[in-house]
């Protein structure tokens, strides 16, 4: 009985070895070359969203993204961006923390310029990113990469933003974050179970935080890998 024990935990030892190399393999054939050429630097992606806006389009070309309703969003989301430009301030030990990376990432955001979310966070991670050489940011829009989107899935969500950190030679996944911080994403689901309208809690939230806690939720993924 023994023997087969072991056996048994040999091959299933060995399953979960097939598994992990078939996802790391899943998740390089999702990005190439092509993809990160063609994606967008930040300055590009809020040029693009202006752009957009004022041909009173948003970056989707669904429908469903482009009623009178969503632009009024988009144009609150272009003001959320500069705001959170202008008063992000950096956390020192994520700072110190960058300076010492001795590894080339790539990171790569799903975004799309709709999104609240996006616009509270995508500027922390821009200058975040921008505060060491060793870090390259380019941003998907999400509804012209289902195959990328589809991988990085919250609770079979196709949540945005979505921080995914990569090599940039192999493709080979350091890390991924999102789509909100940790207790924004909380504070969320706890009113969403309660039928209540999380968009106005959510939004004070992030203008209470100004962006702390995503620069701890980064750090801590980059201290442990």
């Amino acid at each position: 009985m023994i023997v087969i024990l072991n056996l048994y935990s040999i091959q299933f030892s060995f399953s979960i070895n097939k598994l992990q190399l078939l996802n790391i393999v899943l998740i390089r054939n999702v990005f190439s070359q092509e993809i990160i050429i063609n994606a967008f630097t930040f300055n590009q992606y809020k040029d693009l969203c202006k752009i957009l806006f004022d041909s009173g389009k948003s970056t989707s070309v669904d429908l469903e993204y482009n009623t009178t309703e969503i632009l009024d969003y988009v144009k609150i989301n272009l003001q959320r961006m500069n705001r959170v430009e202008k008063t992000f301030k950096m956390n020192p030990t994520l700072q110190e923390k960058l300076s010492l990376l001795n590894k080339k990432q790539l990171w790569i955001v799903l975004a799309e310029s709709w999104c609240g979310d996006v616009a509270q966070n995508i500027p922390a991670i821009n200058m975040i990113a921008n505060s060491t050489t060793n870090i390259e940011l380019k941003i998907l829009l999400r509804d012209e990469n289902e195959v990328i989107m589809n991988k990085y899935l919250t609770n079979g969500s196709k949540s945005i933003p979505k921080l995914i950190s990569l090599n940039p030679i192999t493709f080979k996944e350091n890390w991924n974050w999102g789509p909100r911080p940790k207790p924004a994403q909380e504070l969320v689901v706890s009113m969403k179970s309660k039928g209540e309208d999380f968009h106005i809690g959510v939004h004070k939230w992030y203008a209470d935080d100004k962006s702390n806690t995503i620069q701890d939720e980064i750090l801590k993924l980059i201290s442990n890998n």
